[in-house]
């Protein structure tokens, strides 16, 4: 396949894990799992999968699907279990969707799109854009280049570095981003933020959290002007942090003011929670 071209996993079921290759082919396993009492029962179960694998001159496409649609005995789902562990071009776009599995990618060069129903993302450093979204898992990025979009409805997120515009949507659990110079959107639901920024901020951002708490660390030499508010009961906390304060205080429910003479706007809402603002050393 040539650089830059896409793979595609489109499946009813079945964890895929994405490795980079160590040539421009791709290596494709599928592994195929299933509980019978004969060889006959197997030969049934796998006569009722559909595996299709089209090849073109930019796209590879792989697709799983049961032919007819059969009642199978609760304890027997699902009838065939799928893995497929691909090795792809560093150079390569992925397309990956699954209702039940988790989803690996490793290192790669290009755009990534990843959807689970029901299991865990895991991606590596990824130089370009990524979209990633589980229904019920964690979602995990060590690093992305470009554009970044995550959605966890019942999971954790956590982001190592993020180089582009962020936009994080997670209910139910934990969002981290370890490093970020702005450019961030966050919506959470009944989840706690956690947000790193190092220096220099060069973009603005806008943190929102319903029923968590909002933790936000700065480089102590970050430039940026913030409007930070708490529930009615809560409390914008500051700690180690040269902030000028033109509305508001710290101790209250709400604090406008600006870090070494102000910067790119940064918006943080926790409006079911309590607001840590720390400096932490270059």
């Amino acid at each position: 396949m040539p650089s830059g071209g896409v793979f595609k996993i489109d499946t009813c079921q079945g964890a895929i894990r994405i490795e980079p290759s160590p040539d421009n082919l791709i290596h494709l396993l599928v592994r195929q799992t299933m509980a019978v009492d004969s060889a006959t029962d197997a030969d049934r179960r796998l006569k009722d999968l559909d595996l299709q694998f089209e090849a073109a001159t930019t796209q590879v496409s792989v697709k799983a699907r049961y032919r007819r649609a059969v009642r199978w005995a609760w304890e027997n789902w699902p009838p065939v279990a799928l893995a497929f562990v691909v090795k792809v071009p560093r150079a390569c776009n992925l397309d990956l969707i699954t209702p039940e599995g988790d989803i690996t990618v490793g290192s790669l060069e290009g755009n990534v799109v990843v959807r689970t129903g029901n299991g865990a993302i895991f991606i590596g450093e990824v130089k370009g854009s990524v979209r990633a979204m589980s229904a019920r898992g964690d979602v995990s990025v060590t690093a992305c280049s470009g554009e970044l979009v995550l959605t966890a409805k019942a999971g954790n997120v956590l982001v190592g570095r993020a180089g582009g515009l962020t936009k994080i949507e997670g209910s139910g659990g934990t969002i981290d981003i370890q490093s970020s110079r702005g450019n961030l959107h966050v919506d959470a639901d009944n989840s706690d933020v956690k947000i790193s920024f190092v220096h220099p901020l060069i973009e603005s951002s806008e943190l929102l959290a319903a029923g968590g708490d909002i933790e936000v660390v700065f480089d102590q030499r970050s430039a940026c002007t913030l409007s930070a508010s708490a529930s009615m009961f809560g409390e914008v906390k500051a700690k180690n942090l040269a902030l000028v304060i033109e509305s508001g205080k710290v101790g209250s429910s709400k604090v406008i003011g600006t870090l070494n003479g102000g910067g790119p706007k940064l918006l943080i809402n926790a409006s079911g929670g309590n607001v840590r603002l720390t400096g932490s050393e270059p």
